[in-house]
């Protein structure tokens, strides 16, 4: 016969080999058998996290905090979920509580960690990377987000450092590899860009972030058919991502392939009608094709804007320089 804590601990079993919805069937017959089993309770409310049914999940923590307020679990928990829910305050006051019970939680730090870097407090965020990379040194997940945290705020040398800790520790490590290739692109080192990148594309062709950067590299250095080319190889695996394929577009004004560029930039507004990016060379395409009515009315709306922008700027100096006579 079972009692409520065998069907928790079945429930468990069976949300750790990925079947939610027999979990919870489980942790409802340990909350019939005990409605103030505060663990079934927890666990309910985590898988009903997971589907993203926040208030369902917040009410469920909420009772298993009842029954024991000293769960550093349960805390976390519902933070995450009312930080979902945006409420910040009452989140951190729940996470604080939780890592007073538990200072070591792992859990914990990372919830803490992504709740600074939602509100935008990244030197905070920070700081709790760090407490976490120190007590969990070969936590490679956390040494990630350091890095990226670091790099957020330009701190290049000390990301630097923490990837390349990851790829000491795993050289196939797709992230680490991609983000260093992205870090040296960014101070303009582009051979030891182009190597990171490289490797990574090596490991993983289909990683269109290595191979977008891969492309801009590219372009940094003039060499606009091989940027073309990697801008071509991301279509083929997302030929809806319209970003690259304003990129693309680019590329073929800069070559002087007006009507492929056309056509991109022509799809591109079709699936992302205010692209303000694709817009703007839009604008400068009709231009260069002496289409001078079109050009000048997509770069007036483009300048007249209601959310100002790169390139809203962009498009009023356009319209100074060519249009103001």
């Amino acid at each position: 016969m079972k009692n409520s804590q065998d069907y928790n601990n079945e429930g468990v079993r069976l949300f750790m080999n990925g079947d939610r919805e027999a979990a919870m069937e489980q942790y409802q017959l340990a909350l019939h058998e005990n409605e103030n089993n505060s663990s079934a309770l927890n666990n309910l409310g985590y898988a009903l996290a997971t589907e993203g049914r926040w208030e369902e999940a917040e009410k469920y923590y909420r009772q298993s905090l009842e029954l024991n307020d000293q769960s550093d679990s349960a805390h976390v928990n519902l933070a995450n979920a009312l930080a979902a829910l945006r409420q910040y305050e009452a989140a951190e006051q729940h996470l604080q509580t939780a890592l007073a019970l538990n200072p070591e939680s792992a859990i914990g730090l990372e919830s803490y960690a992504r709740l600074h870097t939602l509100r935008g407090d990244l030197p905070q965020a920070i700081a709790i990377w760090q407490q976490a990379v120190s007590l969990y040194p070969d936590h490679l997940p956390f040494r990630l987000e350091l890095a990226g945290a670091l790099a957020g705020l330009q701190h290049f040398d000390e990301a630097i450092t923490h990837y390349r800790q990851v790829v000491a520790r795993d050289p196939e490590h797709q992230q680490a590899l991609t983000s260093l290739g992205t870090i040296c692109l960014i101070r303009n080192d582009y051979g030891l860009s182009q190597d990171y990148l490289k490797k990574a594309l090596g490991l993983v062709p289909e990683n269109t972030t290595a191979r977008y950067y891969l492309a801009l590299n590219y372009l940094s250095l003039g060499r606009q058919p091989e940027a073309l080319t990697e801008f071509q190889r991301i279509l083929y695996l997302t030929p809806d991502d319209h970003v690259t394929r304003t990129d693309l577009a680019v590329v073929l004004i800069a070559l002087e392939r007006y009507e492929e560029a056309d056509t991109h930039l022509q799809r591109v507004l079709q699936q992302v009608s205010h692209y303000p990016k694709a817009v703007y060379y839009m604008g400068v395409l009709k231009h260069l094709q002496k289409e001078f009515g079109e050009a000048r009315q997509l770069l007036k709306n483009l300048a007249a804007g209601p959310e100002e922008g790169e390139y809203n700027g962009k498009a009023r100096e356009y319209l100074e320089t060519y249009f103001s006579h």
